[in-house]
């Protein structure tokens, strides 16, 4: 489990739908999470007073700080200066955390499908997990974590996250359910004669498909865990953020990329997409 947690906020309400997610994390690991604001000498003054409501930054640090001490964790603050996502990258790497905490746009406060800037650098630029938050323009009750909803698509990659998802469910009381999505036969061989490959096809992709979840279900099942499991045939990171939206007390757990093995800098496609529109969090894993 995660022992050190880096919060980044920049005082708006939105940004502060990620916390409820930390303090579960937090108890579960028992971990120190450190409050971190980094003033944007760009942005108008006034604007960033209005948004802390009058307060300072250290007071505003210091009362979210005790609020996570009051729910019994160990908290304390960080207040940097500079271009957002690079101070958050280097404290991180220097204070060595294990996890960055923050949401997807706290700012702009638009319900747009495109994660912030300082998070899109944020996540391009760490090798480290992280855990992100679309948030929603009005504050909605959060219920606590229940459910890791685990995209695989069949890779070692894709199967890296199963031993942290595997400590959460233990820690969390958490069931686990288990998602893989299967092309249809002419996504699958796009260009290709349909002639030209067994008509049967996609009854075959899905029976692996089913099998290769049974498989891994079972695994975790001997290990105590809960689990589900779903294989559906059609778009993977629209069927992914459906069948979490569906899910009381969801949070999508998933490798940054599978069957590529690109480089950190570099996120898969589809969990790129999951990023910009799941209304769960969402926990990025290095595979």
């Amino acid at each position: 489990m995660f022992k050190k947690i880096l919060l980044a906020l920049d005082g708006s309400e939105l940004s502060e739908g990620i916390i409820p997610f930390v303090e579960g994390l937090a108890k579960a690991g028992r971990a120190q999470v450190t409050v971190l604001y980094v003033s944007n000498s760009e942005e108008n003054a006034t604007v960033a007073k209005a948004r802390f409501k009058g307060v300072t930054p250290n007071a505003y640090l210091n009362g979210v700080a005790g609020n996570l001490k009051d729910a019994g964790i160990a908290a304390d603050t960080a207040e940097l200066s500079g271009k957002p996502a690079d101070e958050i990258v280097n404290l991180a790497k220097k204070k060595k955390y294990d996890l960055i905490a923050m949401s997807t746009h706290g700012r702009s406060g638009v319900g747009r499908l495109v994660y912030g800037s300082t998070t899109d650098k944020v996540i391009h630029a760490t090798g480290l997990p992280m855990l992100l938050n679309k948030p929603q323009a009005k504050k909605s009750a959060q219920g606590a974590l229940r459910v890791a909803v685990v995209p695989l698509d069949g890779s070692e990659l894709g199967e890296s996250v199963l031993p942290t998802v595997e400590e959460f469910a233990s820690r969390l009381a958490m069931s686990v359910a288990l998602i893989r999505v299967v092309s249809t036969a002419t996504m699958a061989f796009a260009g290709v004669d349909p002639q030209a490959y067994d008509p049967r096809i996609n009854e075959y992709m899905m029976e692996s498909a089913t099998e290769y979840l049974k498989e891994k279900a079972e695994a975790l099942r001997a290990r105590g865990v809960k689990v589900t499991t779903k294989a559906v045939r059609g778009d993977a990171a629209n069927n992914v953020i459906d069948y979490a939206a569906d899910m009381a007390g969801s949070m999508v757990v998933m490798s940054t990329h599978g069957r590529s093995g690109l480089g950190r800098f570099v996120l898969g496609s589809v969990a790129d997409r999951i990023l910009r529109a799941s209304p769960r969090p969402v926990l990025l894993l290095r595979p």
